[in-house]
């Protein structure tokens, strides 16, 4: 058995074909995975695969995407489409790839991995689930909305990415985790077909006020709208009149929890605001490299620091896991942070429990409790402040 890159279109074709068979989806399957290995940044490294026998037994996608975190850029490896033969199962191999997956993304500069997890799975490859999903409940069927006078809407174009990629960064790509898109993302995601069913509202004068990429009639992927009334109930009348003639009883939007679309739905038109999550599966993550990581993020929790009211006591401290250690310096102005260093207090701390840490997955004082660490209550202010709650958001468009 051996894990490697597919570095032949020959290898990628039989990675193609594992999947096919795996996901019962054998020439639909196929021809989605040799379509999206024409992506952008990608590299023939980024499909790994588990060859025995000289036949290829198994495979996995990574999917390369620069994302944001605070005012800086982090590399994320998305881990995609993870298949092993039907006829091969049971045999490790699986095991095999993700380890090799793993081993590739520390190796190569990647800050954190992201996949939809199988319950009681990926934490073994050190993944914890670290995202809410927000979302939008609308029931069509018991609001009433009419498109505002001047206002239409028609599918989207690609002479429209300039206003939809505007919209984008007004609405939603604030939000750690989001992914930074350039225009040929933009370009990829019509021709790849993930924009087939988008749309964009117009104005009198053929302006872009608001995009909605949609799936299907129960469903909008990602949302991206000028905050005004006559918008938001355009689009829900076009959402009102596509679910009417789907039959469906329900549109679910997956937006970023302070969305004004969302939130005027939620207050006036009786939908609902779902926020889950499945502690052993749903959307996970991992770091890789902490003591780099945090050179990148250092000005955002800097910033962070900056902000807190003055009063607390800025004590030393250092935050350790298995993949290093971090020290931060308070001072009444500042805040120093030496990765590597070890100064002060420390804490202890598992690397699935640092990355619910940096991702702001919950209070900081539970993420220690329930790791066993026991910091002082100088030292445990202090990380509340520095990793407060927060609500990362990775739209399901820039999903595999």
């Amino acid at each position: 058995m051996q894990c490697m890159a597919a570095n032949t279109p020959e290898l990628e074709r039989g990675y193609a074909e594992v999947a096919g068979r795996a996901f019962k989806r054998p020439g639909e399957m196929r021809d989605h995975i040799l379509k999206w290995m024409k992506r952008p940044r990608y590299s023939h490294a980024h499909t790994r695969i588990v060859v025995d026998n000289d036949a290829v037994v198994g495979g996995l996608a990574i999917v390369e995407l620069p994302v944001r975190y605070g005012d800086t850029v982090l590399k994320l490896g998305g881990i995609s489409c993870v298949a092993t033969d039907p006829e091969s199962q049971k045999r490790g191999y699986g095991r095999a790839n993700m380890e090799d997956a793993v081993a590739y993304m520390a190796q190569n500069g990647y800050d954190l991995s992201f996949l939809l997890g199988i319950r009681d799975y990926y934490y073994r490859y050190g993944y914890r689930t670290a995202i809410v999903w927000f979302e939008c409940r609308i029931s069509p069927n018991v609001y009433s909305a009419k498109p505002a006078p001047g206002l239409r809407v028609r599918r989207a174009r690609k002479s429209d990415i300039p206003g939809m990629a505007a919209l984008y960064e007004k609405n939603g790509a604030q939000c750690n985790l989001s992914v930074v898109r350039e225009k040929k993302d933009w370009l990829w995601y019509f021709d790849f077909g993930r924009f087939s069913d988008a749309h964009v509202v117009l104005n009198s004068e053929k302006n872009i006020v608001g995009y909605l990429v949609c799936r299907g009639a129960g469903r909008v992927d990602e949302i991206g709208l000028e905050d005004t009334t006559e918008v938001y109930e355009t689009v829900l009348a076009f959402l009102q009149e596509k679910a009417k003639q789907a039959f469906s009883t329900q549109v679910t939007v997956y937006t970023p929890g302070e969305n004004g679309f969302a939130r005027y739905c939620l207050y006036k038109k009786r939908s609902t605001w779902a926020r889950w999550t499945d502690y052993q599966g749903g959307p996970m993550l991992r770091l890789f490299n902490v003591e780099d990581l945090f050179r990148k993020i250092a000005s955002t929790l800097q910033i962070r620091w900056q902000r807190v009211p003055r009063g607390l006591q800025p004590v030393a401290f250092t935050l350790q896991c298995p993949m290093g250690s971090v020290a931060f310096v308070p001072t009444e102005n500042d805040l120093m942070i030496k990765p590597g260093a070890v100064v002060g207090e420390v804490v202890p701390l598992p690397d699935e429990a640092m990355t619910e840490l940096v991702l702001g997955f919950r209070p900081a004082a539970d993420i220690v409790e329930d790791a066993g660490a026991c910091p002082t209550a100088a030292t445990g202010a202090l990380l509340d402040a520095i990793f407060p709650v927060t609500t990362p958001f990775l739209s399901p468009t820039d999903h595999m």
